[in-house]
């Protein structure tokens, strides 16, 4: 797959079905309406994105410049990302710790 470059404020990427890019703000109001819905799964999946993206954030913040802390950060936070991964595949959320 080929990518195109694309100007800047140009979302494109956000319509290209190849790509299905999201930024974190889109994934985090997602996820929190996910987490007000009355069906009770959507809701604990919900909660579960938005934990394993907070997670994810604060790992990020511990870690900013040093690429030794930025490798531990992504070590830590391998194991919630495939838990999401296979969530949204259909198996059940881990909760995260």
């Amino acid at each position: 797959m080929s990518v195109a470059l694309r100007p800047i404020g140009d979302n494109g990427a956000y319509r290209d079905p190849d790509q299905g890019l999201r930024c974190f703000a889109h994934l985090i109001r997602k996820a929190h309406g996910l987490e007000e819905s009355f069906d009770a799964q959507a809701r604990q999946f919900g909660r579960h994105v938005l934990d394993v993206l907070e997670t994810v954030i604060a790992a990020v913040y511990d870690a900013p410049g040093d690429p030794a802390q930025a490798e531990g950060a992504a070590r830590a936070t391998r194991p919630l990302l495939n838990a999401l991964l296979e969530a949204c595949r259909g198996s059940p959320p881990v909760p995260c710790t």
